[in-house]
């Protein structure tokens, strides 16, 4: 991971304990030998016994050309199993019987075994055997039937399974693998790291060897890479696809390092027979017309550049496919030649398969679907053929060095110059001074240039937005399009008045699209009292569409949207950003302003101390990294520290803290309050993050139920508040919360209070700990726990520790890890409540957990805590007594910054009283330029609407702003006129309670951010 703006050295919280020293009581089974010898190796895996078919229920088999599944083997509880090679999503899993031959442990995969080596993207797999298990069965891909190996208490080695495979005379079936045993330790390319990006050739769509997913796989494997495929498939680089451009696979890595990013696209491109376009005067995103192929390409060059300016870098063109039907993807000659011509413009080194006619022709033979089946993607046969070349060209890549011109820049120096902006829009502009506002400001519409503050402010920005402010957009600009803001301050404020109206507000853009921001601070307070219509405010940025990326930012702006009006009045609300309305990126960005917002007519609130709300769109995703909030938040409705309410999004939160209290309604989360997850999402990801005070300070996260809520459905969570999935995954873990927590309703937990999915959808919760205090004064039964209060899912619950406190009314759903688990299993986990779990009994296993007392043997606790993975966060002191919680990915919260004071109003100069006893002087006076009166013609049409598609109408997207020159764009869902394994341990042996003493000392961890 990336550092960009947090330190990188481990949180440690020390939890001490007063406990006692007992044994834990293994688990019984045979003796297991660890890495055994290919001559000793004793493969249990008969394809002559297998059938072509998997397993779907109980003892059942289904027909399907893409499995084969074994016999039933043997084995007794304890027992481990190792097998391989298999794919950690689809390429094996396992069904556990009794003696009836019935299932007992159903659909096992990978993130319930451990992992014993692996190479590229196979894994070798071990899994202990639960109890009541006496007979299992597991099911591969056909692709590795040949091979594939499975040992009884004899774990094996990547080593050990390539050298029985070859005594076996099966080496050519090994290198299809992508030759991985025959590791290139001698190339450049061994242990470099490598990005991937592009388009379904790039990803492998068709490359049925299943594992290595086309030349980056084989590539990556081959010479030991840390390697990402990021391509996707239908991706182009102009705009004909908006929500797949190949650009954002770029962005979507930007938070870390790579030595070589290699880049691929256009076949979609041609496709669509998109416009090919010219190669442009400039290397600014301003002169790139993106959407034509042409503009596509020249962006993504600028943004590898931008993004990886010490990588090597390379652009693949793509091989011929005469054969292919589609658009003009058959003849791609007038696409080459302008991609040429860019790579020569940029010195970007490129390998070009289009033109090399001995390939195309002869080896991979394009005109024949031999090694391209659709005659345009490869198989696994023809990404043999293509790899090495590309390997080979890859080796000879250098850093790129290519010094950039720099574009011509309009230097900014008073509020005059400021305001003519508006007259170009598209230029490069940069502050040389502070500027200090004497004018109400009028929001600048539409910019798409760039502006480098160069770390001057703009002070005294004041906004009373009317309804005649370009539709109710506000901020320093209204709205901006592929522009890129750097290195500026705002001071001021914004008032709003607008009624019957959603309007969009933020301290420096009210609506980006494809914008950039980095090292933006905003001391912007916003403000919106009794209104209508619906209420966007952020602190840096308003509403934003498409791609936003926000670096390094910061908010000490103060909000206050209280609307009352009517139910349509809901808000959004975000410290950095109110709403997302497609893909956006934030890194190492700050909330040090306090938000209220509190709609009291029926709306509600949805507020992020980072974002406020995400709203889907095709393949959008919001990732939110080593962020942190230290603003206070108090709303009607949803709250998060970090992230507030997602709607059928991709969410995924990483190495982010929240240091302030949390106060909502119906929801309260210390990092995400709600999150909503269908088909079409990717999934949920939670990981490494921190809810708690700076210093010892308590911190306290409450939904309070307040203005006739539903006390049934009120939730507080000290890390995460609900989920409700539909066919998705949710990861949490490795998260720490030591927050206080309270619930005035049904769902209390100090991590996370509901997971609720469906349609095979899974959830894994690991490695958290909570060691905050919950209360809720709620008497009926409800659901309350130190980990995870109710679920509704399948899934894991594993290797957690809850050592807080918890008082809840009702008794029926109450548990020291989980109040009601569905059909979790629970493995390994530990508490000091009376109870590890409430109501009912897990479907799947429920082994190892146990309460914390004074005879518990802490090193062995450690050590289970510790089987995951490679995961080990968990540490003993010397004296034994002391379990030490060091997560190395969690950063400590920086201590919050006070607001500097904005500089100085320059001093007021009085001109000297001119004499008109002098002679008059021969020259002219200048003439004085009066500005048109007529509206300028970057005028924000107003959104078109339809009918909203879905209920409540305070979910309902903004809309979304066009300039005149195109076509008004329609939000869909805007309402017109309503703006609206037991793998990780041994069983604990358990005794009598006594009281457990406990102090956690955060406050020495806490470091101060990077400046």
């Amino acid at each position: 991971m990336k550092n960009v703006s947090f330190f990188r050295t481990a949180v440690v919280l020390l939890l001490v304990l007063s406990i006692c020293v007992t044994a834990l009581l293994p688990v019984s089974g045979a003796e297991e030998q660890d890495f055994v010898s290919a001559s000793d190796l004793n493969n249990l895996y008969d394809p002559a016994r297998s059938f072509a078919g998997y397993i779907t229920g109980q003892n059942a088999e289904k027909s399907s050309t893409s499995h084969y599944t074994t016999h039933y083997l043997q084995v007794e509880p304890g027992d481990v199993l190792t097998f391989g090679p298999a794919n950690p999503t689809q390429g094996f899993h396992l069904h556990g019987y009794n003696s009836a031959n019935a299932i007992v442990d159903n659909t096992v995969r990978a993130d319930r075994l451990e992992v014993v080596d692996n190479f590229g993207n196979y894994v070798i797999y071990a899994y202990t055997v639960p109890q009541g298990v006496t007979q299992v069965r597991i099911a591969n891909a056909s692709a590795i039937n040949a091979i594939f190996t499975v040992t009884h208490n004899q774990k094996f080695s990547v080593e050990t399974f390539y050298e029985y495979w070859n005594a076996e005379g099966r080496g050519d079936a090994i290198k299809s693998f992508g030759q991985y045993f025959g590791t290139r330790t001698d190339s450049v390319l061994h242990e470099k790291s490598a990005l991937f990006v592009g388009d379904s050739i790039s990803c492998g769509s068709q490359d049925n060897s299943l594992y290595y997913r086309a030349w980056a796989g084989r590539i990556g494997s081959v010479n030991e890479m840390d390697y990402v495929n990021a391509s996707v498939s239908g991706a182009s680089c102009s705009t004909t696809r908006p929500s797949k451009r190949i650009v954002s696979q770029l962005m979507s890595n930007g938070d870390r390092a790579f030595d070589y990013v290699i880049l691929h696209g256009g076949v979609n491109d041609a496709w669509d027979t998109e416009t090919v376009g010219t190669v442009s005067e400039g290397f600014s995103p301003q002169s790139f017309d993106t959407s034509t192929f042409a503009g596509g390409l020249e962006e993504m060059f600028y943004q590898a550049t931008r993004l990886f300016p010490n990588a090597r870098l390379g652009y693949i063109i793509n091989f011929k496919a005469p054969s292919c039907t589609k658009g003009t993807v058959s003849n791609m000659s007038a696409y080459v030649a302008v991609a040429k011509q860019i790579c020569e413009k940029w010195d970007m080194p490129y390998l070009n398969l289009y033109e090399d006619e001995e390939f195309c022709n002869n080896v991979l033979k394009v005109t024949t679907n031999e090694f391209l089946p659709d005659y345009i993607h490869p198989n696994a046969a023809g990404y043999d053929l293509i790899y090495p070349k590309v390997e080979e060209w890859m080796e000879t890549l250098a850093v790129y060095s290519k010094e950039i011109p720099e574009a011509e820049v309009i230097e900014i120096r008073t509020e005059a110059e400021l305001k003519d902006i508006s007259k170009l829009l598209t230029g490069n502009f940069r502050l040389m001074n502070d500027i200090h506002l004497t004018e109400p400001w009028s929001p600048i519409s539409t910019f798409e240039g760039t502006l480098d503050g160069n770390g001057f402010a703009i002070v005294g920005m004041e906004i009373n937005n009317a309804a005649t402010t370009n539709w109710g957009v506000s901020g320093l600009f209204g709205i901006s399009k592929n522009a890129e803001i750097r290195n500026l301050t705002v001071y001021g404020k914004i008032t709003n008045n607008v009624a019957d109206m959603a309007v969009q507000l933020g301290g420096i853009v009210g609506n980006p699209t494809n914008t950039l921001f980095e090292n933006c601070v905003s001391y912007v307070d916003i403000s919106s009292g009794s209104n209508s219509g619906r209420v966007y405010a952020g602190g840096i940025a308003g509403v934003t569409q498409e791609i936003t990326t926000f670096t390094n930012c910061k908010n000490f702006g103060a909000f206050t949207i209280d609307n009352s009006a009517s139910a349509a009045s809901a808000t959004y609300v975000g410290g950095i950003c109110a709403y997302t309305n497609g893909t956006a990126y934030f890194t190492g960005c700050e909330n040090l302003g306090s938000i209220t917002s509190r709609p009291l007519g029926g709306g509600s609130a949805h507020v992020g101390g980072i974002l406020g709300y995400g709203e889907y769109r095709e393949n959008g995703v919001t990732k939110i990294t080593d962020c942190v909030n230290h603003g206070a938040i108090n709303a009607i409705g949803f709250a998060g520290g970090i992230h507030g309410y997602s709607k059928n999004y991709s969410v995924q939160i990483r190495s982010c803290i929240n240091a302030a209290n949390v106060t909502a309604s119906s929801m309260a989360a210390g990092i995400c309050a709600y999150v909503g997850l269908n088909t079409a999402c990717k999934d949920l990801v939670i990981t490494d993050c921190v809810v708690g005070g700076e210093n010892g300070k308590t911190v306290t996260i409450k939904a309070t139920g307040e203005n006739g809520g539903n006390l049934n459905e009120t939730y507080a969570g000290g890390v995460f508040g609900s989920m409700v999935a539909d066919g998705r995954t949710a990861e949490i873990a490795r998260c720490v919360n030591l927050a206080r927590v309270e619930s005035a309703g049904r769902y209390l937990a100090g991590v996370i209070a509901q997971l609720n999915t469906k349609n095979k959808a899974s959830v894994s919760v690991t490695h958290c700990v909570n060691l905050g205090s919950a209360f809720s004064s709620f008497t009926s039964d409800g659901f309350a726990a130190g980990i995870l209060a109710r679920a509704s899912a399948s899934g894991e619950v594993k290797c957690n520790l809850d050592l807080g406190t918890l008082e809840y009314g009702g008794e029926k759903y109450v548990g020291g890890i989980g109040g009601s688990e569905g059909k979790l299993s629970y493995l390994n986990n530990y508490t000091r409540y009376p109870a590890v779990l409430g109501y009912g009994q897990s479907a799947i296993a429920n082994e190892g957990n146990a309460v914390l007392e004074e005879s518990t043997d802490l090193s062995a606790v450690v050590a289970v805590l510790n089987g995951l993975d490679d995961v080990k966060p968990f540490a003993l002191s010397e004296d034994g007594k002391t379990i030490t919680v060091a997560y190395e990915e969690i950063p400590a919260p920086s201590q919050a910054q006070a607001a500097p004071e904005k500089p100085e109003d320059p001093p007021v100069v009085v001109p000297p009283v001119e004499d008109t006893t002098e002679e008059p002087t021969d020259e002219v006076d200048p003439p004085v330029i009066t500005p048109p009166t007529d509206e300028p013609t970057n005028e924000v049409k107003p959104p078109v609407t339809n009918s909203p598609t879905e209920a409540p109408t305070d979910e309902i997207a903004p809309p979304v702003i066009t300039s005149p020159t195109e076509e008004p764009t329609q939000a869909p869902g805007v309402g017109e006129g309503n703006e609206s394994e037991s793998g990780c341990g041994s069983a604990v042996s358990v005794g009598a309670i006594l009281p457990v003493l406990f102090t956690a000392l955060l406050g020495m961890a806490w470091r101060k951010r990077e400046q």
